[in-house]
């Protein structure tokens, strides 16, 4: 489902080259689903769905970066085979079948996976969460089909009988055959012994002088007719009976794909809406690959026509750069030969109009600033730096590059005209207008009337317009207009070539005289120039040389002040990171100080229970108030809400585990929680569950875990798996039919060993406890308990 973009100027995207950005994009797709969305991706105009897809974009990108690929592995674009499946007129092929249930496994894996991340990405949960469940329909088509496009035998009772009749039926034929070619009144006759085939049936090869020979029937005879195959008559009745059975087996197999079709057909509806999603998910998908390969950041969405852009780059010059730098290059390599690009626009001044030097980036600059603008309408992020901002304009208009027509016959100059006209008839506050070289391609004079009006026009619509120009004029109707800017790409005369920065503020000059000199023009030719250009207005262009220097130095004081700023910034926020770790630890020691004490009072208490009064009831006053104080500390508050908040389908940590699991159940009045580590189900108590591991190291700095993975190779070793050999499945089978309660096991999953407390043969399901904890565990998550070990650690 691409944005809305009636609005959006087709021309526009064109001459800004958004057509080529998508191509790019396509290529980060993970499905032909989410490619085809990304090639036909167009902006939009609606505020709402820009932000919402830009924040989607977002959330992808992080769970990228943390997860790696989504599991798009099997799906295929199955629309049009969908679409058209309630009008066929016959059932589908078993290949199409396997592509089917191949990507509506493929919507069950995304469904599942940003599932387990909807906290953190709820906006993509928000699309996951409407993908169909089509478990029923993916187990029946993979009951049915084998993976060579087949069906398996066991697709129903009646092909599992078909199918060993003519195994039978071809056994048959073949020994009858076998023996026939091997008789030896027979063999004098034959050309060979092979067992032949024609049209599906047996036959000899018999030589032609002998045809008579054999009875049976003639069907078919060598080039040179010095052969003839016969099929024997004693074979025929079988051959008759094998071809019946094998009609009823294709009959058979047209009747099982026909219900797998209408199975397919009941929920097409659904398969089609899930396929929308995914490609939409797939899209997102694209566009973070492409904002994390091109290092492009979440532009905000700015209510009124602003457009702010800090450091932006093409993205087409830095997908090219990587591409004439040869495979195996990524945009990292080639990021910094990019000059980035800082513009405003809408805040203090309305329009912008930029001089400069030809080759000195402008027509560049008004590309990137009209391409980014376009994508992020699109729902993508932009290659620019954290704290660029955009609006969504109800539409951009370009006027750029060389617009002759040969077909239309019309000149350059007669196609910007055009071109123009039909930009000031849809010009309003929130559209963004973007002219290349305005004025140019006629008379000086007459093009620098002309431009001065279409800017006034413009201007008087309010609309936001980027314009370049040599032309002098257009310079001073910026510094004479209200809400008018200047501004130029900047030329290092020291080194005769373009910086390509855009300076805002100052008009430039074309430094036409500096490039011809680097270019080796005549000096007779360049000395006449500068007499030419004294008699006219000597002093503009010492003034914009003087003025760009004074820029140039003001620029580089704020990049210092800059620098000095952000290394502050890191400073604070390490010594923040420093104290929020000190008060964690510290609150940890309290807590595990005050558990110490409570232990302690609670044993006191225990014993003091058969003490005389007033005693007893001391001792249980003062185990009362600390536990008052126990439960006032601030991790035991944290805590408090963390059980309060804890929901079903909640990853959690549990404690004497040391692993995570996800809640299957809360049971509040009896402070447990029911939670699935692996294959198994264990009852813990809310005491020994929290949101992460936190542990101390020998001087008390505390460490937080967050991996699984990595707490259990932190288990001792005494609490690892034993190594084994893998027993034999009858002496698996022989543990455990003689299994009964009370029976030590080894429980992998738990890394431990565990009693059984009682066993369900009917499910394959025990239930063992380790200390205080229970758990229901499969069979087949069970082991033998490790043999006892004498002192020497040899086997007792």
């Amino acid at each position: 489902m691409t944005v809305s973009s009636a609005q959006i100027d087709p021309h526009t995207l064109g001459v800004l080259e958004f057509p080529a950005v998508r191509d790019v994009l396509s290529t980060y797709a993970g499905t032909a689903l989410g490619k085809a969305e990304a090639l036909a991706l167009l902006p939009g105009a609606c505020i709402e769905t820009v932000r919402r897809l830009i924040a989607e974009t977002g959330e992808m990108a992080s769970v990228v970066s943390a997860a790696g690929r989504l599991p798009f592995a099997g799906a295929r674009d199955i629309r049009s085979a969908i679409a058209a499946i309630t009008t066929l007129h016959a059932p589908l092929e078993p290949a199409d079948l396997l592509d089917a249930a191949e990507t509506l496994e493929a919507v069950s894996a995304i469904r599942q996976f940003l599932d387990a991340r909807k906290d953190a990405a709820p906006r993509l949960w928000d699309l996951a969460a409407r993908l169909g469940d089509f478990r029923a329909i993916i187990a029946e088509i993979l009951r049915c089909v084998d993976s060579d496009n087949t069906l398996r035998d066991s697709a129903s009772p009646e092909l599992h009988d078909l199918r060993r009749r003519i195994a039978g039926l071809r056994e048959q034929i073949n020994d009858r055959m076998r023996s026939l070619a091997g008789s030896p009144d027979i063999q004098p006759l034959l050309e060979n012994r092979e067992l032949l085939t024609r049209n599906d049936r047996p036959v000899l090869a018999v030589k032609a002088s002998f045809r008579r020979m054999i009875p049976g029937m003639l069907l078919d005879k060598s080039n040179t007719g010095a052969t003839v195959f016969i099929e024997p008559h004693a074979v025929t009745d079988l051959v008759n009976e094998l071809e019946n059975t094998r009609f009823e087996e294709r009959r058979e197999i047209t009747r099982i794909l026909w219900e797998l079709t209408r199975m397919v057909s009941s929920r097409a509806d659904d398969i089609s809406r899930s396929l929308d999603l995914l490609a939409q998910i797939d899209l997102a998908y694209a566009k973070a690959r492409f904002a994390i390969e091109f290092r492009m950041a979440s532009p905000a969405i700015n209510d009124e026509p602003v457009l702010h852009v800090v450091e932006a780059r093409h993205p087409l010059l830095l997908y090219f750069a990587c591409r004439a730098r040869g495979a195996g290059v990524h945009v990292g390599d080639v990021f910094t030969e990019v000059v980035p690009l800082s513009a405003r626009l809408g805040e203090d001044f309305d329009a912008l109009i930029v001089t400069g030097p030809n080759t000195g980036g402008k027509t560049v600059a008004l590309k990137t600033l009209g391409l980014l603008a376009l994508m992020a309408q699109a729902g993508m992020h932009i290659p620019a730096a954290h704290g660029s901002a955009l609006p969504v304009f109800a539409n951009v208009f370009a006027d750029i590059g060389d617009e002759q027509s040969i077909e239309q016959s019309l000149s350059t100059f007669s196609s910007h005209m055009t071109n123009i006209a039909r930009i000031l008839d849809g010009a309003h506050r929130n559209t963004l207008v973007l002219l290349d070289e305005l004025g140019s391609g006629t008379d000086p004079v007459e093009g620098a009337a002309l431009g001065t009006a279409i800017l006034s026009f413009l201007h008087d619509r309010e609309a936001r317009v980027v314009a370049t120009t040599h032309l002098g004029s257009l310079k001073t109707y910026a510094y004479t207009t209200p809400r008018v800017e200047n501004a130029c790409m900047e030329f290092d005369r020291a080194t005769l070539k373009p910086t390509f920065r855009l300076i805002t503020g100052q008009p430039g000059s074309s430094n036409a005289l500096a490039i011809a000199t680097r270019l080796g023009m005549p000096r007779r030719v360049l000395d006449q120039t500068r007499e030419l250009l004294a008699s006219g207005q000597p002093g503009e262009t010492v003034l914009v040389d003087q003025v760009q220097e004074a820029r140039h130095a003001a620029e580089e004081t704020r990049a210092k002040f800059e620098t000095l700023r952000n290394e502050l910034e890191q400073r604070i926020q390490r010594i923040d990171a420093e104290r929020r770790t000190q008060v964690r630890a510290a609150h940890e020691l309290l807590e595990r100080t005050v558990r110490d004490v409570t232990t302690t009072v609670g044993d006191f208490a225990a014993a003091a229970q058969s003490a005389p009064n007033p005693w007893a009831d001391k001792a249980r006053e003062l185990q009362a108030l600390v536990h008052t104080v126990a439960s006032g500390t601030p991790l035991a508050e944290l805590h408090a809400r963390f059980i309060e908040q804890v929901k079903p389908g909640d990853r959690v940590y549990v404690t004497p585990l040391r692993c995570h699991g996800f809640v299957r159940e809360i049971r509040r009045r009896h402070g447990i929680m029911i939670i699935a580590i692996e294959d198994g189900l264990f009852e813990i108590p809310f005491d020994q569950v929290s949101d992460q591991p936190f542990v101390f190291d020998a001087q008390g700095a505390s460490k937080t875990k967050t991996r699984a993975k990595s707490v259990k190779t932190a288990a001792p070793p005494e609490a690892q798996e034993p190594k084994q050999e893998k027993e034999p499945p009858e002496r698996v089978r022989e543990f455990l039919d003689g299994l009964k309660e009370g029976d030590t096991i080894y429980a992998p999953v738990l890394r431990s060993a565990a009693v059984v407390t009682s066993i369900n043969r009917a499910k394959k399901t025990l239930r063992v406890r380790i200390g205080v904890l229970e758990a229901d565990l499969p069979f087949s998550k069970i082991r033998r308990p490790r043999p006892a070990r004498n002192d020497a650690g040899a086997p007792a």
